[in-house]
């Protein structure tokens, strides 16, 4: 079985080792519904972020020194954060386009779950349940990876079996619908485009026999957009015919290759930026990619002439970016997180943790779970 080593596997999809053998059992995890009250303990640092798409609320995952992760959501205009969970790993979050909700998988260490959090809501909801259908098909399957769909409602990858299914849920009116699934396949990283015409599913998958960019299509199957299977971690541009892709013979480095979609005729391309940790994002255009902080052109790999971002932030030392919109990335540098401007490096603090690990009192924002096949 192929096998991805630990540098490879997708900042914005941190996977436990683990998730392909087990199945989640029917138990309710207590998680942590609370509002953040600085007081004395342990330091922690931000590892992971995400973004709605206007930039206002922001999502960061931090690590504390006792080894707990930590998922934070803030407002990026006042400051104002709220503790929405607290467990063993935060393996991926995701704002939905609107900033209305954040879903993403929380893990106790042994038990991984899928959760849905209704930004600024201050009762504790109940838990969400799937569709009876998705239920009995599918009792007990893990989560691998979340994201939103451009018409709103959220995606999930389930590992069941040796099959990994996608499952749309839509939070308003709290309902399944069955996508498609991904046969032999141990491995998958959702990014669907942002602002696309029509919802779309695209994602980094590993199989038996290969890694590569596929695209969920027509009748739920999936088909493959690389034309070669890929030596590492690849994110697709929003519109699939291009993969920026981390290459494993440099260290830090990345090259952008053609996907079966791109009928340029125009040939891969080594990237001029370099960042650790598969560090990367697509405009919402797919006018530009950032590696790390420097501002690439996917045509040629060399810089942008109007980057002056990584002049301020060198690049080497940025951990996670995410693109708010064509002018503005959010940057993961050292212990905070800027929004920054690409073209005049102009940057502002939206987070930036305690010194301290927060003590955790109850009440204050809702937590939303629900358990995908558990019925309960």
């Amino acid at each position: 079985m192929l096998h991805i080593p630990p540098e490879d596997v997708p900042r914005r999809a941190r996977r436990w080792p683990w998730a392909c053998a087990i199945c989640v059992a029917p138990l309710v995890v207590a998680g942590l519904v609370a509002r953040a009250e600085f007081g004395a303990n342990d330091s922690h640092v931000p590892i992971a972020i995400t973004a709605s798409s206007t930039g206002k609320v922001i999502g960061v995952t931090t690590l504390a020194g006792s080894g707990l992760q930590r998922l934070y959501v803030a407002d990026a205009d006042t400051g104002e954060r709220t503790e929405v969970y607290c467990g063993a790993e935060v393996p991926e979050a995701r704002v939905s386009a609107d900033g209305r909700w954040v879903i993403f998988i929380g893990s106790t260490g042994r038990f991984a779950t899928t959760y849905l959090y209704e930004v600024g809501s201050k009762a504790a909801a109940a838990p969400v349940e799937p569709a009876a259908l998705l239920r009995e098909r599918f009792p007990a399957c893990p989560p691998l990876s979340v994201d939103w769909l451009s018409d709103g409602r959220a995606v999930v990858a389930l590992q069941a079996g040796a099959e990994c299914v996608i499952v749309a849920y839509d939070p308003e009116a709290r309902t399944a619908e069955l996508l498609g699934s991904l046969p032999n396949c141990y491995e998958v990283s959702l990014f669907c485009p942002r602002r696309s015409e029509r919802p779309e599913v695209m994602a980094f998958v590993a199989t038996e026999s290969e890694m590569g960019v596929s695209r969920l299509a027509e009748g739920g199957k999936f088909e493959s957009l690389t034309a070669s299977p890929l030596d590492g971690w690849g994110l697709a541009s929003p519109d699939g015919k291009r993969v920026v892709v981390r290459d494993p013979s440099s260290s830090g480095g990345y090259k952008i290759v053609p996907t079966k979609l791109d009928t340029s005729g125009d040939p891969s391309v080594d990237a001029h930026g370099q960042a650790d940790a598969n560090c990367a994002d697509w405009s919402p255009s797919g006018r530009l990619v950032a590696i790390g902080t420097d501002i690439i052109d996917p045509r040629t790999g060399s810089l942008s002439p109007d980057a002056k971002l990584s002049a301020e932030l060198p690049s080497t030392e940025v951990k996670d970016v995410w693109f708010v919109d064509e002018n503005r990335l959010l940057v993961l540098y050292g212990d905070s997180v800027y929004v920054a401007d690409v073209t005049t490096g102009e940057k502002t603090v939206v987070f930036k943790p305690p010194l301290r690990l927060p003590t955790v009192s109850e009440g204050g924002a809702s937590v939303r779970r629900f358990f995908w096949g558990l019925g309960l």
